[in-house]
């Protein structure tokens, strides 16, 4: 009876031992309903609670762009990723358009007052827009910030905060990739002022 014990007790020890905590565990399998980042004096936190309707924007193609993996680009995973299309003969998607993003409606506007992207590589020109229109091309929504030759970790910090519905990443410019080029973004959060 005792080595019965002395054996039991051993594997439920061991088994402690060798487990994972749960917390690490789902570290990144969902979105945190609120992430703070300080800013100045003020706590700014993601602007939803639930991951916002996200789509590939391509209004000189075929509509859309990469579809199915728009929604990884705002999953907070970093094992996943959105990527444009890979193009072909020169940076600017190989001359068949000016440019292709991710659109995200948060479904009613919201004040932003940094952007946090985390992108596949540096290099891509990038520009961030917003508005309260459903756009139908880029230019449909107002320039809020720009960066050519973005780092692979891009944070805007808006000086004039901007409330908005829509919200576009618009690509212009795409770094090399292997057989072409091509961007991914790995994370995008948007965050402003804790509500209430």
């Amino acid at each position: 009876m005792l080595v019965v014990v002395i054996a039991a007790s051993g594997w439920i020890i061991g088994s402690d031992f060798g487990r994972v905590p749960q917390s690490a565990r789902l570290h990144h399998a969902a979105l945190p309903p609120e992430t703070a980042h300080p800013t100045g004096s003020q706590a700014l936190v993601t602007v939803w609670r639930t991951p916002p309707q996200v789509s590939g924007f391509d209004p000189e193609g075929d509509g859309e762009e990469n579809e199915d993996a728009a929604g990884f680009a705002v999953d907070h995973d970093p094992s996943t990723t959105w990527t444009t299309d890979l193009y072909q003969h020169n940076s600017h998607f190989g001359g068949l358009k000016s440019g292709v993003g991710l659109l995200i409606d948060l479904g009613r506007p919201a004040e932003v007052r940094r952007a946090d992207v985390l992108l596949s590589a540096a290099g891509a020109d990038v520009e961030l827009r917003a508005g309260d229109t459903l756009p139908h091309k880029a230019s449909d929504l107002a320039l809020v910030a720009s960066t050519d030759q973005a780092p692979a970790h891009q944070v805007w910090s808006l000086a004039t905060p901007t409330t908005a519905r829509y919200w576009l990443l618009w690509f212009t410019n795409l770094p090399r990739a292997s057989g072409g080029y091509r961007i991914g973004v790995t994370d995008m959060t948007l965050l402003g002022p804790r509500a209430g």
